[in-house]
């Protein structure tokens, strides 16, 4: 059995022997590419020792390419075996068979093989129609999602024009309504610098209306309170649009500094909102101040600048307060604290609510997305139902149509059978003429015809009226 599994066939040619040929000179002069070299994927990795790969052996080559012969070689002779195998337990199993037994045998192997194709055509078939259906669906499905997608890309062109022409018109009312004020303040301050002019005109400015309603009064001017302890506590009414220069230079002027203050620096206040430093050249919108809002006001002094000369006061100046208990200075500085945590907290809470109202006009504006989706939806549904029943009444009306030329045809057959049996009669008396009666029954026969073809016409003309009407 060993010496079997070993032996070539006579076509194969035996595995060769020997060492492996020496490499040929190059006598062309054209220079050959090495063969390539497995990269090393620790290479580039300097934590990692690589060690210099060796050059492949050309005796272990030429081994394993004689090896690798010999295997395809033998799996050949391999293979050749078990079919004549097989071939000789089918002689042996037939050998013994009469020819009536063989053919019944072929005959139920060859009725199978019909049978097992007829089921793989059917499997086929099934298949292929699955695999149009799945393609129908998900064709329709990509055009549903394109639709969607170009809905959506739409609607945000949408919104975001619209809240670009709401940003726009809202800064347009607000410099026009700034405008008007100032026009206003301006001719209530030349009436009151020239009350006799207005008088003779008969123009009473204060008298007049307000040019913005109150709600937009209110929401253009607000009042903040400017808090520094030890010291007192002060109401300040200011524009929205006003820079806090104003604001923070007053307050500094109706502040008072000792003697002690003056000689040894400037005396400046750092202001904050909310745990923030404020920009002196911001307004109340850009630092997000709102009505009854409290500014804190610290103490700063300045002593890298040269000594101020004493200007006289032309305002009282508000004097500072210190308290000498402890437990009162600490009571004052917690007040701080709290007035600081309080704003902040507040500033949170603003920023919650708006990030609450954000999501819900992108809640609605999906809300919005998926009701026209729908709309549309059901508006091609209600096409597709009107194509099918006009297709249903198209077929109805075709059927009806196939009816009456079947039944036109049947009676120009016996229109036909009728005119060949009275042509038959006369034929059979060819040397006489016709006579009247049969001269009488081939016209009516023909006028028969002719009537009915008539009806069936008219019929047909109304039967288009009224699917037309229809």
């Amino acid at each position: 059995m060993a010496s079997s599994a070993t032996t070539h066939p006579p076509n194969a040619k035996p595995p060769p022997t020997g060492p492996p040929p020496r490499p040929t000179p190059n006598t062309n002069g054209n220079t050959t590419r090495p063969p390539p070299q497995r990269k090393n994927p620790n290479a580039n990795n300097p934590n990692i020792k690589v060690e210099p790969s060796a050059p492949p052996d050309p005796m272990a080559m030429y081994e394993s390419l004689k090896n690798r012969i010999a295997a395809l070689e033998e799996e050949e002779v391999t293979v050749e075996e078990e079919e004549r195998r097989l071939a000789e337990e089918a002689r042996r199993t037939v050998k013994g068979m009469s020819d009536s037994a063989v053919q019944t045998k072929y005959i139920e192997l060859f009725q199978e093989m019909k049978r097992l194709e007829r089921e793989h055509a059917k499997e086929k078939q099934k298949l292929t129609r699955d695999k149009d259906t799945a393609k129908m669906q998900y064709n329709k499905a990509s055009q549903a999602r394109t639709k969607l997608e170009n809905l959506a890309r739409e609607l945000q062109k949408d919104n975001k024009k619209l809240r670009e022409d709401t940003r726009r018109l809202t800064v347009s009312f607000e410099e026009a309504r700034d405008e008007i004020n100032q026009v206003k303040d301006e001719l209530v301050q030349r009436q009151i610098a020239h009350p006799r002019f207005f008088a003779q005109s008969g123009n009473d400015l204060g008298a007049r209306k307000p040019l913005a309603s109150p709600s937009q009064q209110q929401s253009a001017d607000i009042v903040v309170k400017v808090v520094c302890k030890f010291r007192e506590e002060l109401f300040f009414k200011i524009n929205r649009k006003t820079k806090l220069t104003r604001l923070f230079s007053t307050w500094e002027s109706r502040m008072d500094t000792g003697p002690n203050d003056k000689k040894s620096g400037k005396t400046h206040f750092i202001f904050t909102h909310a745990g923030r430093a404020i920009d002196w050249e911001s307004t109340p919108d850009q630092a997000g101040i709102e009505n009854s809002d409290v500014i804190m006001a610290v103490e700063l002094m300045d002593l890298t600048q040269a000594e101020p000369d004493d200007s006289i006061a032309s305002k009282p100046k508000i004097a500072k307060h210190v308290p000498e208990d402890d437990n009162e200075a600490t009571r004052a500085v917690e007040e701080m604290l709290d007035i600081v945590v309080r704003e902040r907290l507040k500033d949170i809470l603003r920023q919650y609510e708006r990030r609450e109202r954000h999501f819900e006009a992108v809640v609605r504006s999906k809300e919005l997305e998926v009701l026209l989706a729908r709309a549309r939806v059901e508006e091609q549904k209600g096409c597709a139902d009107v194509a099918r029943r006009v297709a249903r009444a198209s077929e109805q009306q075709n059927a009806a149509l196939q009816t009456e030329l079947e039944e036109l045809q049947r009676q120009e057959l016996a229109t036909a059978t009728k005119l060949q049996q009275c042509l038959q009669t006369l034929g059979k008396n060819s040397s006489v003429d016709p006579t009247p009666a049969a001269t009488r029954i081939v016209r009516d026969v023909l006028k028969e015809h002719l009537d009915l073809r008539a009806q069936a016409i008219e019929q047909d003309e109304n039967s288009h009226t009224s699917a037309e009407d229809s």
